[in-house]
């Protein structure tokens, strides 16, 4: 049997996502790679407790991961959505992007190779809601953060709110939408105010009185201050990307506790990122059917499409495969 490495990148919201699905996919224990750059600033273990189905956590850059994948003895698979790891280190790539039905798949290389490395971001929808959920929940805050978010959760004093996100810096949605929106919430509803932009999220609870907030002392900020957030910049790994972002340790724990307090609520769907798409599924740990099953399941749907239109597109030579 296999061993299985997943290398955890990108913002908090597709790290979770990426070891979700890592885990879903395998059914067996991990141990994960958890680089500190621009997209996360903080560590695994400052976030969360160790769960039952992780053996470990090793702090690395790309570049250290892709030697150490390099030095070891015996065959290597690679299941990703992008080969940023260098594809001659592996005898076998599984693009984890337009497979329909991976989980037999990895399965296979489980049984088939000495070590499994996966690097994914989003959640294949081939994984049941009820185990992205079961496993999500398994995914603890530690006591500091988990403290946090009930403190802010006292705020709604045991009624019922609504959750509202607003993701702002890497989105192509315009804050006058996101205003729209909240202007059509009933009045008398308490909402659940959170975003990654702090002017927007002060000005929102001005348009909607009725809510709170959880005050947070640090934000997403820009990696270089002269480039806009989409602007083409080179992060802190060297890779060139599409968004000009760099998330502190203490930014990345407050964004968490926001998280945390999003799944408590009734979710407003407003935009399809990362980040809602958790927190409306974890809110089905704590309320399992409710409207936020019916929001998973156009996630879903949404994931099917996207790679129904890959697999077309490749088809007909307008998409090439990352092996």
């Amino acid at each position: 049997m296999a061993n299985v490495l997943v290398y955890s990148d990108g913002s908090l919201g597709n790290r979770i996502r990426g070891i979700v699905n890592a885990f879903a996919l395998s059914n067996h224990p991990l141990h994960i790679f958890w680089p500190i750059n621009n997209w996360c600033g903080s560590e695994f273990q400052s976030l969360f407790d160790l769960p039952v189905f992780v053996n470990g956590c090793t702090y690395t850059s790309l570049q250290e991961f892709e030697s150490y994948i390099s030095h070891l003895k015996g065959s290597k698979a690679l299941v990703s959505h992008s080969n940023h790891i260098k594809s001659q280190l592996f005898d076998v790539i599984l693009d984890a992007s337009r497979t329909f039905f991976p989980s037999s798949r990895v399965r296979e290389l489980l049984n088939t190779y000495d070590y499994i490395i996966i690097y994914t971001v989003e959640v294949h929808p081939s994984v049941s809601i009820h185990r992205y959920s079961k496993i999500l929940g398994s995914l603890k805050p530690i006591h500091e953060i988990q403290k946090k978010a009930d403190e802010a959760l006292l705020k709604a004093n045991s009624h019922s709110f609504l959750s509202f996100h607003a993701r702002l810096t890497d989105s192509k949605i315009p804050f006058s939408w996101y205003k729209t929106k909240l202007k059509s919430v009933n009045k008398q509803r308490l909402v659940f105010i959170s975003s990654d932009d702090e002017s927007a999220e002060n000005h929102l609870t001005t348009i909607h009185p009725n809510s709170f907030t959880f005050p947070k002392a640090a934000y997403p900020a820009p990696l270089f201050k002269k480039k806009t957030w989409n602007d083409l910049v080179i992060d802190t790994d060297g890779r060139l990307q599409p968004y000009n972002k760099n998330i502190s340790h203490q930014s990345t724990i407050e964004a968490w506790v926001d998280l945390l307090i999003l799944s408590h609520g009734v979710p407003i769907f407003t935009n399809k990122g990362s980040f809602l798409e958790l927190a409306i599924v974890r809110s089905l740990v704590h309320t399992p059917l409710s409207r936020s099953y019916l929001l998973v399941l156009m996630y879903r749907l949404m994931r099917w499409i996207k790679i129904a239109f890959l697999l077309s597109s490749e088809r007909f030579g307008r998409v090439a495969s990352i092996s």
